[in-house]
């Protein structure tokens, strides 16, 4: 895994709902015109399978340097002390696709390194790739699969005697309650996580056994000293989609704080 290149946060609305939750991607500030020049020439490429997954014509908004970015705008750029954030708002409806798609071309250009990498002594925390399709197999739709740094696996698996932290849960309902329908939102006490002696973790919301993690296939001797892989099962719609990211993200920043 190449060194760190982006950070991966949740930001939950605060108390009185009047805000968003939000999935947060923050980098050097100098690599904000080549991020915006990748997701440019991806954008032009996938359109007319993006308006179809929309259902509604959605072009990728891209500023210069500070505002609204993605599908329907339902994002937004800010730069303060030399970091680039950009911060995609969650919400239900037809939004949510345009939250899926959005994050969809962020994971995909950001997996790959800067054209100059700046150099760290960290690894890059996660890489990931999503699905977006209303159409695919059930249970494919809008998977989500990467890999976790052995030093995140290692803070994951130290988690296991006292259980991974309630910020993370509470993270994922509340991404589950913006996002989901509105039939579906008292479910949100579905989602939980849970870490495993092994290094294996899952994180699972509603649905019919869907959940995220390192599954046993991927564990083996010496495991954490190389890039760990996870993977999904069942991520049929884009609420448990953005509920398991949402997840994954609070996982990199409250390992980040220690």
């Amino acid at each position: 895994m190449q060194a760190s290149q982006y950070e991966l946060s949740f930001v939950g609305p605060d108390k009185a709902l009047a805000t968003k939750p939000k999935l947060v991607f923050a980098f050097a500030d100098s690599k904000l015109q080549e991020t915006v020049g990748r997701l440019k020439a991806l954008a032009g490429k996938v359109g007319d399978s993006v308006d179809e997954y929309c259902g509604q014509s959605s072009a990728f908004e891209l500023p210069e340097r500070r505002g609204r970015i993605g599908y329907g705008g339902c994002g937004r750029v800010s730069v303060s002390d030399g970091i680039a954030r950009i911060e995609i708002a969650l919400a239900g409806g037809s939004y949510r696709f345009l939250c899926t798609s959005t994050i969809h071309l962020l994971g995909t250009v950001l997996w790959v390194p800067f054209s100059s990498p700046a150099p760290s002594n960290r690894e890059q925390e996660i890489n990931f790739s999503t699905i977006c399709n209303n159409h695919s197999v059930v249970g494919h739709g809008h998977g989500v699969d990467g890999y976790v740094s052995g030093h995140l696996w290692s803070w994951i698996r130290g988690q296991a005697g006292s259980g991974i932290p309630e910020e993370v849960v509470r993270a994922m309902r509340q991404a589950w309650r913006a996002t989901a329908p509105g039939f579906a939102k008292k479910y949100s006490h579905h989602c939980s996580a849970v870490a495993h002696e092994d290094g294996r973790f899952l994180l699972k919301c509603f649905g019919n056994a869907c959940d995220l993690g390192v599954y046993p296939d991927a564990i083996w001797e010496g495991m954490g000293e190389k890039p760990v892989h996870f993977s999904c099962h069942n991520l049929d719609s884009a609420e448990q989609q953005l509920t398991l990211l949402a997840g994954l993200a609070k996982l990199c920043e409250l390992a980040r704080k220690e």
